[in-house]
């Protein structure tokens, strides 16, 4: 199977790496295959080659975008774990748990504080 234009989703890209990485989580939920820099996925728990492509410069980045269309299979491949990731990881349930935690812990140390 070969990728169409309109099976790509490219988000756009950020020469700062700041804010939050919900377009990397979109596209992860869509089962989309991501190519990032460290800097586009900087606070997220991802393995580079399981869960996103990692790339250092715009050529890499051109040429691993280039691969991923012309390996569907591999395109599959990422965007299925890709979307496990977000499922584990980034769901409301656990999402809610850690700022549950995030919270008791900074209850607990103000109180130690105090």
């Amino acid at each position: 199977m070969k990728l169409r234009g309109d099976q790509l989703r490219p988000a756009r890209a950020s020469r700062t790496g700041s804010g939050t990485r919900l377009k990397i989580l979109e596209a992860m939920a869509l089962e989309k295959p991501v190519v990032s820099t460290t800097a586009g996925v900087n606070g997220l728990d991802l393995v580079p080659g399981e869960d996103f492509v990692l790339v250092h410069k715009a050529g890499e980045m051109a040429q691993a975008i280039e691969e991923l269309i012309n390996d569907p299979v591999r395109c599959e491949r990422l965007g299925a774990a890709a979307r496990r990731r977000v499922e584990r990881q980034y769901n409301w349930d656990e999402i809610a748990r850690r700022q549950t935690e995030l919270y008791r812990e900074l209850l607990k140390a103000d109180l130690i504080l105090r």
